[in-house]
């Protein structure tokens, strides 16, 4: 983990220019996925597919939304924004980062590559399948951004369903992808591009009404922490712990207790309260920790609960994105309240628009390789992607972003005291809150 003393991390703000693979990078990526010899090469693969498929969402997006006036990102500033404000700039965001439009000062220009899908609807029959490739007037960029549509809307309904027939993989290569998917190499990426799909549903200024129930993200969630970020966690949170003998710790929005075990087995002096609203997923997680005495589960608000302890370690995993900026700011303020002399807010929480933050933590945590480069490349792509849905779906109340954060943490009287990556593709971070003078 890097500390305030290593990085300023408040000189950093939200960068607004797309990124780009060298020229060597592009070439092993190439290469790489022509021979496809492991697993990670068919990753490879998939993700370049993943790219391609979120720009024709993202085409697609654009053709139903030509209404909205689209703002640089350069030159938008947020905070307390309207919703439609809000929603218009996380879109910009996606489509500057995805080759779509650039900005002329002020002035959105559509990439010549992909204009021809925006006429005439005919974006919407592609997506459809209402339509074919062999139109000459589309470019090579656009019949390739809809084949990985295609492609990996396949391995979707795979995913989903089994028996079904995979309608534009061919059979030689989908038995290779077919086995990915039962050997469970691939479910964080497709239930990701499952739900990342439903953003072909916004109009602006309406809210995107969500076909998943809350389960569905907190089961994302904990395939998530299962997959990528248990190990980190606990690697992390013994690092912060390490000169304290017994800890009162709290997990804001607990779920299913992904943290909270994590805690309960390798802590065994620490006394570990949980709060979750969702009644079902409290039911279950109170039923997880019925034996455990050190353990407490609570069903209730956060904003309602009367805490009557001071906790060391105040866990806040991936909710802040359910509350608005104002809501936000009470959030922190409450649990800066509730620490005890020494204690720490750790959030695990993902921001768009820090790569090179997230770049120059790589570099002094010793983990700057060129696969590293190229696994955060496509991390940081998707991510814009990921904080459009924050935006766009009624689940939630608006994404995190990085330079409203840091208003909010100066606001409550607390600093960054570290950072690190939560995953190996540094998608999301741990960062660690402290009041100041601590």
């Amino acid at each position: 983990m890097i500390s305030n003393k290593q990085i300023d991390f408040l000189a950093y703000n939200q960068t607004t220019h797309p990124l780009h693979f060298n020229f060597i990078q592009q070439l092993l990526v190439n290469t790489t996925r022509l021979l496809k010899t492991n697993t990670t090469a068919y990753k490879l693969d998939y993700f370049e597919k993943m790219l391609n498929y979120l720009r024709s969402i993202g085409l697609y997006i654009l053709s139903n939304n030509l209404h909205i006036k689209l703002r640089s990102p350069a030159l938008t500033e947020l905070t307390e924004a309207n919703y439609s404000e809000r929603v218009s700039s996380s879109l910009s965001n996606f489509l500057v980062h995805f080759g779509i439009i650039r900005f002329d000062q002020s002035e959105p220009i559509v990439n010549t590559n992909y204009a021809f899908l925006l006429e005439k609807g005919r974006i919407d029959n592609l997506i459809k399948n209402r339509g074919n490739l062999i139109d000459k007037s589309l470019t090579g960029k656009e019949k390739r951004a809809i084949k990985d549509f295609r492609f990996v809307y396949d391995l979707v309904q795979k995913y989903n369903n089994p028996s079904h027939e995979f309608q534009y993989i061919p059979k030689s290569k989908g038995r290779i992808w077919e086995t990915l998917i039962k050997e469970r190499k691939l479910d964080y990426e497709i239930r990701l591009s499952e739900t990342l799909y439903n953003l072909i549903n916004l109009e602006i200024p309406q809210k995107i009404i969500s076909p998943f129930d809350e389960d569905y993200y907190t089961e994302s969630g904990r395939n998530a922490f299962k997959n990528f970020t248990q190990f980190r966690f606990l690697d992390y949170i013994k690092q912060i712990t390490a000169n304290k003998e017994k800890i009162n710790a709290f997990d804001l929005g607990c779920g299913y207790g992904n943290y909270v075990e994590v805690l309960y087995k390798n802590l065994p002096d620490a006394f570990i309260t949980g709060i979750e609203k969702n009644a079902k997923v409290f039911s279950s997680t109170q039923q997880k920790f019925q034996e455990a005495k050190n353990v407490k589960i609570i069903n209730d608000d956060f904003f309602d609960y009367d805490f009557k302890k001071k906790y060391d370690i105040i866990l806040m995993n991936y909710v802040l994105f359910y509350f608005n900026f104002s809501e936000k700011q009470k959030i922190i303020e409450k649990a800066q309240s509730m620490l005890s002399e020494g204690g720490s807010i750790v959030l695990c929480q993902y921001f768009p628009g820090i790569e090179v933050l997230k770049k120059d933590i790589a570099k002094m945590q010793n983990d700057d390789s060129f696969a590293k480069r190229i696994e955060m490349y496509y991390s940081d792509k998707i991510l814009y992607a990921n904080t459009l849905w924050n935006d766009a779906v009624d689940t939630f109340s608006e994404a995190v972003k990085w330079n409203e954060f840091k208003t909010i943490v100066s606001g409550a009287d607390l600093y960054i005291a570290n950072i690190t990556n939560a995953d190996p593709f540094y998608y999301s971070l741990f960062v660690e809150l402290k009041k100041n003078g601590h």
